[in-house]
């Protein structure tokens, strides 16, 4: 399976060709509504480290404010014995909106949130800055400003992340014992 979290521009600009191969595909889109401000901020005169991380920042307290359903049916697809496993997800650079995803999910595996922060540092690592603008340089780096900003957000809505997987996502203890079934081996 794989599960495709791009809005419907970036499907229509690079469709996937998965299907012709049986490879189910689930569309959960999440519309990354901080492109038109990453555009002005570049037609303003480049890339400002801070005035990204203003937007980055809205981006991520976005994901645990409205996006939350987007993210609770994907929880909620991994988790059910009827989608098909080895399981991709994927947005369009793979860093943030897979980023967050992923984030969660470890979470709901009980994963600790330092060690999931580790995982999503190790975003970088994985582009090559080499020939590229800076503009796209800063663009294409997490920090983990941004996940904290998410994990802040959460604590201050919900108190803790426990609470937040059991209110809105669903994911009573129960929930979390089928999921860490699913997909974790123990030794």
């Amino acid at each position: 399976s794989v599960i495709d979290l791009r809005d419907a521009d970036a499907r229509t600009r690079a469709p996937s060709r998965l299907a012709q191969f049986g490879i189910r595909e689930p569309h959960l889109p999440i519309e990354p509504r901080a492109m038109g401000a990453l555009r002005e901020l570049r037609e303003a005169g480049g890339p400002d480290k801070s005035a990204l991380a203003a937007i980055m920042f809205e981006v991520y307290r976005r994901f645990v404010n409205e996006h939350t359903p987007v993210f609770a049916s994907l929880l909620r697809l991994v988790a059910d014995e009827a989608t098909p496993l080895p399981l991709v997800v994927h947005c369009t650079a793979g860093k943030d909106r897979t980023g967050w995803a992923l984030a969660l999910l470890l979470l709901a595996l009980g994963v600790p949130r330092e060690t999931v922060l580790d995982d999503f540092m190790a975003s970088n690592g994985r582009w090559s800055m080499q020939g590229v603008s800076a503009d796209w340089a800063l663009r294409a780096t997490v920090h983990a400003d941004y996940l904290q900003c998410a994990f802040d957000e959460i604590d201050k809505r919900w108190g803790s992340m426990h609470a937040y997987l059991e209110g809105p996502f669903g994911l009573d203890q129960q929930a979390r014992e089928r999921l860490i079934a699913r997909l974790l081996v123990r030794r």
